[in-house]
C-alpha cells in the first residue's frame, strides 16, 4: 500500500485519540455510537499492521499535517510520537514532503497485491464515497506520481528527525 496524504495523519498510522478527533471533525453530524463505530473499524484495519504477514505501507504526508494540531497540540505530539515510534517498524515506511515542494492536491491510496492476475488499483476518497481506478495507464499515472513524491520527500530519516523536533516543539 502506497498513500499520499495532504490534510491528516493516514488512518492506519493514527492514534485512537486522533481518529476520535478526525472522525468528530470530518463527520460533524455523526453520533457518538457511530464515531466510536469508526474510529473501532480504524483500529481493527490498523492490527493488520502487527501481523506476522503483515503488508508493506509506504505513506507520504504532506509537510503540513505534522503542523495541524486537530484536537490540540497535547493530542498532536502523542499522535507524533506515535509515527516515531512505528517508523521504526520494518513494513513501515514514512516520508515528509517538505513544504518547499509542489505535491498533487488530493490524497492518494495505491493499493499493490503482487499478483499478476490483480491489477493495481488507486482509491481515492472523497466526503461522499470514493472512486476507485484500475485501467492500468491511470493507475501507472498514479503510481509514477507517488514515486515522485517519494523522491522529492525526506528520506524516512530525515522524517525522522522531522517528527521530533515537531514532536518536542509541541511540548
Amino acid at each position: 500500500m502506497a498513500f499520499y496524504e495532504v490534510q491528516l495523519v493516514p488512518g492506519l498510522l493514527q492514534t485512537e485519540e486522533y481518529a476520535h478527533a478526525v472522525t468528530v471533525s470530518g463527520v460533524p453530524l455523526a453520533t457518538l455510537k457511530e464515531v466510536q463505530a469508526r474510529v473501532g473499524l480504524r483500529k481493527r484495519r490498523q492490527e493488520l499492521l502487527q501481523r506476522s504477514s503483515a503488508p508493506t505501507l509506504w505513506a507520504v504526508v504532506d509537510w503540513p499535517v505534522l503542523h495541524r494540531p486537530l484536537g490540540g497540540a497535547g493530542l498532536m505530539r502523542r499522535q507524533l510520537e506515535h509515527l516515531i515510534q512505528i517508523s521504526h517498524s520494518p513494513n513501515i515506511k514514512l516520508q515528509v514532503l517538505p513544504p518547499d515542494c509542489l505535491a498533487i492536491g488530493t490524497p492518494v491510496t495505491l493499493l499493490r497485491f503482487g499478483l499478476a492476475d490483480l491489477p493495481d488499483v488507486v482509491y481515492l476518497e472523497h466526503p461522499t464515497g470514493a472512486n476507485y481506478i484500475d485501467k492500468g495507464e491511470d493507475t501507472a499515472q498514479y503510481r509514477s506520481m507517488l514515486d515522485h513524491l517519494s523522491m522529492t520527500a525526506l528520506s524516512p530519516a530525515q522524517t525522522l528527525s522531522e517528527l521530533k523536533k515537531t514532536a518536542f516543539s509541541m511540548r
